[in-house]
């Protein structure tokens, strides 16, 4: 088995190695993960999807910036806690959606508040 030491140079990287690569690797908080795409859509992509996927990458670009700045950190961490009250209170409805993590709720709360402006 092989062990890697990478450089202090590289802090992780993220996408294929090739473009006919099904595995997709990941680098978040210093963990790479690598993603293995079943059925990869290979189609055109429509209007809409380019739009959600747009939306979603102002998003997470817009909480990195949040999660960097400590006071807007602090405040996105007392909003994660309210809603993880009103997640327990609500368990049983299948309606109410959860955020497992911080980064996931943030980016959630940005994709509605750019939807709306």
């Amino acid at each position: 088995m092989a062990h890697i030491d990478p450089s202090s140079l590289i802090n992780g990287f993220s996408g294929k190695f090739s473009k006919n690569e099904r595995i997709i690797y990941r680098t978040r908080n210093g963990r790479t993960h690598a993603y293995v795409l079943a059925n990869p859509y290979k189609g055109e992509l429509s209007d809409a999807q380019k739009e959600v996927i747009s939306l979603f990458a102002q998003a997470t670009e817009l909480c990195k910036t949040e999660m960097q700045d400590s006071e807007r950190l602090e405040f996105w961490k007392e909003e994660y806690k309210q809603h993880l009250k009103l997640a327990h209170k609500h368990s049983s409805d299948s309606a109410f959606t959860t955020y497992s993590t911080l980064r996931g709720f943030i980016i959630a709360s940005l994709i509605k508040q750019l939807k709306n402006s």
